[in-house]
């Protein structure tokens, strides 16, 4: 469970690049400060915007009729059918 937490951070803020990792302070929480402060810079950040706006259009043609993900479901639909 906790080391999931690192991989999904990994994705959104290296990988994807969707989101900012937050830093804990020494007491090992986060301060709200830091939390208004990332998002804040993810939603006035028009880089961020663009970047997310195209990975849901890439992601609505694939899983749309016709593109990658669909026939992948199709036809795992149809070998469960056989």
């Amino acid at each position: 469970y906790f080391c999931e937490q690192f991989l999904d951070r990994s994705y959104v803020t290296d990988v994807w690049r969707t989101g900012l990792a937050v830093t804990p302070g020494e007491d090992g929480i986060v301060a709200k400060e830091e939390v208004r402060s990332k998002v804040e810079g993810v939603i006035g950040d028009a880089g961020f915007r663009k970047w997310a706006r195209r990975l849901k259009d890439t992601s609505w043609r694939c899983i749309s009729e016709g593109g990658s993900s669909h026939k992948n479901f199709a036809r795992f639909v149809d070998l469960l059918s056989e």
